[in-house]
Formats: structure tokens, sequence, C-alpha cells
């Protein structure tokens, strides 16, 4: 009887340690996958607003050339 406990005071601590062990590699994994995610993101964000300018750039040359189609309209 003493030694089946053993045993399994043994086993279970073998899955506990490797469960320990799991939990802590897999926690460092997550944290180091967040934090590239995280940097990633914040490139995405500064290529968004690079475009958001340079789509207003977009829209007032487009407004010029509405004006000046008007205005040669306007004088034919």
């Amino acid at each position: 009887m003493e030694s089946e406990l053993l045993k399994t005071i043994v086993n279970n601590g073998a899955w506990a340690v490797l469960f320990v062990w799991l939990l802590i590699d897999t926690r460092k994994e997550s944290k180091s996958r967040e934090e590239k995610l995280q940097g990633i993101i914040n490139k995405n964000q500064e290529v968004i607003s690079e475009l958001a300018e340079k789509f207003d750039v977009v829209e007032n040359i487009q407004e010029d050339v509405k004006d000046i189609k008007i205005k040669l309209d306007k004088e034919r």
C-alpha cells in the first residue's frame, strides 16, 4: 500500500513539474508573440497615417483639377 502511494506521489509530482514548466514556457512564448504583434500593429498604424495624409493630397489635387476644368469650360 505504501509503495503504491509513493508511486502515485512521484508520478503526480512529475506531472506537476511538467505542468508548471509548460505553463511558464507558454507564457514566455505568448509574451514574445504579443510584443511582435504590437510592433506590427504600430508599424501598420504609421503606414495608415502616411496613406491618409497622401490621400488628402490626392483629394486636394482632384479639387484643383475640377476647378481648372470649370474655368476652362467657362472660357469656351
